[in-house]
């Protein structure tokens, strides 16, 4: 019987999907850049429905606060109508500190994170790597005619 239960907690616990440091990241960057650009939340909610996105201004409050998640459809319209670049949402607001990202387990300097966000190189490499993980990762991080090899 314990085996059971047992069982059923892990399941548990791999079904729930808590919002993790990339999605807080995500929340403070949308409430930072709408603040920036003098937008309400109402205001927000009408560029995303008038952009075929419906959305109630409380929900962009709750993502703000981290109490909801962002769909993929959704960060690229909000992206769309804050006027940035969804890697915006995505990467810490500067380049120098530490960022937490999650699947990674560990914090890694924001500048490698940004790295990583503009193509320009893996977050995760062999440790044997011989070079050979950053110029694949070019190869596949953007199409042909916009690749940027830097090895």
């Amino acid at each position: 019987m314990a085996a059971d239960s047992a069982s059923e907690e892990r399941a548990t616990r791999r079904r729930v999907n808590r919002i993790g440091p990339t999605g807080r990241v995500i929340a403070a960057n949308l409430a930072r850049i709408r603040r920036q650009r003098g937008l309400t939340t109402q205001q927000l909610a009408d560029g995303m429905e008038f952009r075929g996105f419906a959305i109630t201004a409380s929900a962009i409050t709750k993502t703000e606060l981290a109490q909801r998640k962002v769909e993929a459809e959704e960060l690229l319209v909000f992206a769309l109508v804050l006027g940035v670049n969804p890697s915006a949402l995505y990467g810490p607001p500067d380049q120098d500190g530490a960022v937490e990202v999650t699947g990674l387990k560990r914090a890694l300097p924001a500048s490698e994170f940004w790295d990583w966000l503009d193509g320009l190189r893996p977050l995760l490499r062999p440790e044997t790597d011989d070079g050979s993980a950053r110029a694949d990762f070019q190869l596949h991080a953007r199409p042909e005619g916009r690749r940027k090899f830097d090895v």
